[in-house]
């Protein structure tokens, strides 16, 4: 061999010492035998072939000479040492175990929660669909406690909604950040990751059975059906589905009655009044104890002239809320005829309760008041900002000189969003001063599809299935160190121990000086 190349002959153990340090790495990160891990094994006897080429006579003596009878020894220590690692981590991953050490338990599942996983009656895997901008860490926090304490009921997986578009359409993706529980057949879809919301996935998935919602439908209102970006509304079809809801269209006017399985009627958006025998069916249907969800357009969209609302009389006199002839123009927007549901104001209500402080967005909005009835609670579960108010004239509107008169419009913080529930049948009312908000165009933007969704969840009383016991909170309090004890401290730390020690290094020094 060339003597000038031997001094390159290093740049292989270089190579091999690389890529077995990063080879390593990848396969504790990724736990699979990976392309990754298969290139860096390669890169290794490329590495160990290049020096065994380029110096011959340093492997002949490597394997033949002295250095053999002790580098064996140390081989062997070696070899002992990776195998006591290795039998080490597969015992760490195959049997692991946690403890909580927080005094709260912060970290672990209450009881509830655990038994729940065991009576489980198959398997259950969370597909956690997350982008690479997307932080995993809390979900993925979270969906190893569920793990660890199953028994083996419960696994999950991250998955990229960009890199698997098909995995994502086929769980009904519409975020980044869901998570869609799978027990054989049966999926429910998890917005907000929280002990609460997954175990009440979880007692949907025990529960399988279809929920029937049914939207009303001859007077001109958005079709279900429909995947216009303006007025249809598929998207929301798509995910009540997806939550195991039976969606149906209904008309009263040809059907005469309503079926029997009917949990919620929902009324998006009527062009034209319903008659009075509809909302006679609607109210015997509320008197047994069910639900209504009416969304209504602003005034500045639909005008009923003369003609009497005899569905709007109904909510005015036995509910006590009454949808206002206004236009609410909100100053806080882009747009001033688009309004902001603001979040620091929800109404405490289960529907609110996980929207983790997301706005909703209201194009085209009209307020709504409420002169309480006895025995009905009621949630103004949305508002607008006090820069706001409901525009009564129209011309001031297309104008754009709309301003505030007082004594003729209504004055901000107006009410978008109202819940009502009868305490003697338990029926449930949730009025919406928009309809726009809801279509396939608007119902992904901030949280106006949480905000539907959650309603009909509440409405059909599917709103927490499970009541967890609570924590105890302890408070901490950092009390701070009088100024005599601050003192002291820096005494001792900053001068009293540096000076002892740089004394006792200078007696140390003169004593040896001395001596020698």
């Amino acid at each position: 061999m060339n003597p000038k190349l031997r001094k390159y002959s290093v740049i292989g153990l270089y190579v091999a010492l690389a890529a077995a340090l990063t080879t390593l790495g990848l396969y504790i990160v990724y736990k699979e035998f990976n392309l990754g891990v298969q290139v860096g094994l390669g890169c290794i006897v490329i590495g160990l072939a290049l020096f065994a080429i380029l110096d011959p006579q340093r492997v002949r003596e490597v394997f033949t000479g002295r250095q053999a009878k002790y580098g064996s020894n140390a081989f062997v220590m070696g070899l002992a040492t990776l195998g006591i690692l290795i039998i080490v981590n597969y015992l760490v991953y195959n049997y692991n175990k946690t403890w909580d050490l927080t005094q709260d338990k912060a970290n672990t599942l209450t009881q509830e929660t655990i038994d729940l996983l065991k009576s489980m009656p198959d398997k259950v895997t969370a597909q956690a669909f997350f982008t690479s901008q997307a932080s995993t860490d809390s979900a993925r926090a979270i969906l190893t406690q569920y793990k660890s304490a199953s028994e083996g009921n419960f696994n999950f997986e991250f998955i990229d909604p960009i890199k698997d578009p098909v995995a994502a359409q086929n769980a009904n993706i519409t975020s980044d950040g869901m998570v869609v529980l799978r027990m054989g057949d049966n999926q429910e879809p998890v917005t907000y990751l929280s002990e609460q919301e997954i175990d009440t996935a979880l007692i949907k998935l025990i529960n399988p059975q279809s929920r029937s919602v049914y939207f009303l439908t001859g007077h001109g209102e958005h079709d279900i059906t429909s995947s216009s970006q303006e007025d249809g509304l598929s998207s929301l079809k798509t995910i009540l589905e997806s939550k195991n809801y039976a969606v149906s269209s209904l008309n009263l006017l040809l059907d005469n009655q309503i079926p029997e399985d009917a949990s919620v009627i929902v009324i998006n958006g009527p062009r034209k009044p319903l008659s009075q025998r509809e909302v006679d069916l609607i109210k015997t249907f509320l008197g047994e104890g069910k639900a209504l969800i009416l969304l209504q357009d602003s005034v500045a969209q639909i005008s009923l002239g003369n003609e009497a609302d005899p569905l709007a009389e109904y909510i005015a006199s036995d509910w006590g809320l009454v949808m206002n002839p206004d236009l609410v123009v909100d100053l806080t927007s882009q747009s001033a005829t688009v309004a902001i549901g603001n979040p620091s104001t929800y109404g405490s209500s289960p529907i609110t309760s996980s929207m983790r402080n997301l706005a909703t967005v209201f194009p085209v909005a009209r307020s709504i008041t409420a002169s309480e009835i006895s025995g009905i609670t009621y949630v103004s579960l949305v508002t607008t900002s006090s820069q706001s108010w409901g525009e009564v004239s129209l011309e001031g509107i297309e104008n754009t000189s709309a301003q505030y008169d007082e004594g003729i419009d209504f004055l901000g913080p107006l009410t978008l969003v109202y819940t009502a529930e009868n305490s003697t049948n338990q029926s449930r009312l949730v009025l919406f001063g928009d309809t726009d908000f809801s279509v396939n165009g608007n119902l992904t933007a901030y949280g106006n599809s949480d905000l539907l969704v959650n309603s009909i969840d509440w409405t059909t009383g599917l709103e927490n299935l499970i009541s967890l016991t609570p924590r105890t909170t302890t408070s901490r309090v950092l009390v701070t160190p009088k100024v005599y004890t601050l003192g002291l401290i820096f005494l001792l730390t900053i001068i009293i121990i540096p000076g002892v020690v740089v004394l006792s290094g200078i007696l140390v020094w003169a004593g040896r000086k001395k001596r020698g």
